[in-house]
């Protein structure tokens, strides 16, 4: 496993935001809600709004070395 997410958080943004396929499998451990969005409307919802596009780079940077570091023996 290489994260536990919690209440409010999100998954899928390396593959919304770069040209690669999904990077992880994720499952629920409890009953969950789940929002799927398109591509062209995450990038009207933030098109306006670099603050929060630069803060979804940081955490795909952050994931990639999560995901990293989890593959290592």
């Amino acid at each position: 496993m290489v994260a536990e997410l919690g209440e409010k958080r999100y998954f899928g943004e390396i593959s919304l935001m770069t040209p690669s396929s999904a990077t992880a499998t994720v499952r629920a451990q409890t009953d969950a809600e789940v929002l799927s969005i398109a591509f062209e409307n995450f990038e009207f919802a933030f098109r306006n709004n670099p603050d929060q596009i630069q803060a979804i780079k940081d955490k795909i940077e952050e994931r990639k070395k999560a995901l990293s570091s989890a593959a290592k023996p």
